[in-house]
């Protein structure tokens, strides 16, 4: 008796279906056997947090306001620490952040 017990109906247009059925094919499958052997080796990741592209966008302006004030230093021009002290407040700020939304508040 088969242990394959559960079943699943799945739809597919006739394109992807001949896409499906090509993709088997050529290695050497059956489309069942394809699908079971793709499910069980593929890694699914999680979706990034809502939060994703904002963190991304304020770390790309805290990198570019850290490379402007290091461009500063570079030509030996007085470094403004008003200007170090923000940069430093913002990233720390932002890691905060970030680790509350990756493993909350537990920290």
């Amino acid at each position: 008796m088969s242990t394959r017990t559960r079943r699943c109906e799945l739809r597919f247009s006739e394109s992807e279906y001949a896409h499906l059925a090509e993709k088997a094919a050529d290695a050497g499958l059956s489309v069942s056997a394809f699908i079971r052997h793709s499910i069980n080796h593929c890694e699914v990741r999680a979706c990034p947090p809502s939060d994703y592209r904002q963190f991304i966008r304020q770390l790309r302006r805290i990198g570019s306001n850290i490379d402007q004030i290091l461009r500063i230093a570079y030509t030996k021009a007085p470094l403004q620490v008003p200007d170090l002290k923000k940069t430093l407040a913002d990233l720390l700020e932002l890691e905060d952040r970030i680790e509350k939304v990756y493993f909350g508040d537990d920290l």
